[in-house]
């Protein structure tokens, strides 16, 4: 029986005993050479003999044979439902998808289907029944790592900021990496806000800032790395990393704005490890969200931003960790759609006209004379001109002029692109 499965080694056992026990019970071999034969002793023979004489050769089947065993956790159809729903969250392969994930994701999303919540072991013993391996299962080399930092003991205490970029539409075939912004409180482990951009913006902390203003209120503390997205940073190679993050803390950007006019107590870290928490909480997201994604059929960047509130607070109720303590101070007598706002300088001609990429607009103002103000854009304002406190809507110059072009952000362009210039094709078009 060398090279045979357990399974494979009863079964050719159980064929054996069904040829040569009737053999003896009928007298036409002895007992001595059915025991050697079959490759038992011989008191097993006899009882073997016994029983196949009472009961005939069904004595041979296994009694569970056709049925389900006791020990299993769900009925057929769940099962087969279950396998489904894991073939559709994977693309059928396409998605590395871990059990956990899978497991959370049933709870959440498709509590439906097994009737309740279910512990991840009963669906990784189901899944490697049907042999399936997950994406986790690998051997980990033992690594030393750094004791962590303790959590801090109130709510809205300190808040961690990060982005990701990921392949978060592979499901549809869509290769392209996206940038999923976020934060993560560092006492309760809530995620407080997430927005999806193409890249890693201005745009896409301001918009989870939002979220994280409304819903819960004004932080302590924002921990962040030195992107250029929050920060000036410093060229110069002489510098050690706390005096870059000094040079960064000074620099005059809309983010120390910001925190300069609430009060929030802005916190560089010096590598990806010392805001573990946010770093471990991408871990989790990015191998959530693009199953989730496909379950709900969710395929562009404006879909995934409409979801991501249900997955903040299906997140939350997982994960949280219960605090009593508060923080978060209440957003008051702040004009918040200004204050989030990306504001470029800007000086109009005669008649309130200005240039913009590349375009000339108009300020929808009776002005017969140069005026200096700035534009104001954002998600939720759109783009406004504004004047001595005064806010102005502002159009397509007509006839349409392009002049010189001049280098934007691009998260900058893609605003404008989405407000304005989706106008100016039309009319160039025409």
């Amino acid at each position: 029986m060398t090279g045979l499965t357990t399974k494979q080694e009863y079964q050719l056992l159980q064929q054996r005993k069904a040829l040569y026990i009737p053999m003896f019970a009928d007298g036409k071999i002895t007992a001595k050479e059915c025991a050697r034969k079959i490759g038992i002793s011989l008191n097993p023979v006899y009882v073997l003999s016994k029983r196949f004489k009472k009961y005939g050769s069904k004595i041979f089947t296994h009694a569970l044979k056709g049925r389900r065993g006791t020990h299993c956790k769900f009925t057929l159809a769940q099962e087969k439902a279950i396998i489904a729903k894991y073939k559709e969250c994977t693309n059928n392969g396409a998605i590395e998808l871990a059990f956990e994930s899978f497991t959370n994701i049933l709870n959440d999303f498709c509590p439906g289907i097994v009737g309740g919540s279910v512990k991840a072991s009963v669906i990784t013993s189901l899944l490697k029944r049907h042999h399936y391996k997950s994406p986790k299962a690998r051997r980990q080399k033992e690594r030393k790592h750094a004791k962590s930092r303790s959590r801090r003991k109130a709510e809205g205490e300190m808040l961690q900021f990060d982005a990701t970029p990921f392949q978060w539409f592979l499901w549809n075939g869509d290769k392209n990496y996206y940038t999923l912004h976020g934060n993560i409180d560092d006492a309760s482990q809530k995620i407080c806000g997430l927005y999806m951009c193409k890249n890693e913006c201005r745009l896409g902390y301001l918009e989870v800032l939002r979220q994280t203003f409304t819903t819960y209120g004004i932080p302590q503390n924002a921990y962040t790395d030195r992107s250029s997205c929050f920060f000036i940073n410093s060229h110069d190679k002489s510098l050690t990393l706390e005096e870059k993050a000094d040079y960064c803390r000074k620099s005059d950007t809309l983010w120390n704005q910001i925190c300069a006019k609430l009060s929030i107590k802005t916190i560089i870290a010096l590598s990806a490890q010392a805001k573990g928490r946010v770093e471990r909480m991408w871990q989790t997201v990015q191998g959530q969200l693009p199953a989730i994604f496909c379950l709900n059929k969710i395929s562009t960047m404006e879909q995934a931003n409409k979801f991501l509130r249900t997955y903040i607070d299906n997140f939350n109720a997982r994960y949280k960790v219960d605090t009593d303590n508060k923080s978060f101070r209440p957003l008051e007598n702040t004009n918040l759609e200004e204050l989030l706002a990306i504001k470029i300088p800007r000086k109009t001609k005669k008649y309130g006209v200005f240039t913009l990429l590349s375009y000339d607009f108009h300020v929808k103002a009776d002005w017969a004379y140069p005026h200096k103000g700035e534009i104001l854009i954002s998600e939720k304002l759109g783009i406004k001109f504004k004047e001595n406190g005064h806010y102005y809507d502002v159009e397509l110059d007509e006839p349409i002029t392009k002049v010189v072009s001049e280098r934007m952000s691009r998260v900058v362009e893609d605003l404008i692109n989405k407000f304005m210039l989706a106008d100016t094709r039309t009319l160039i078009s025409a």
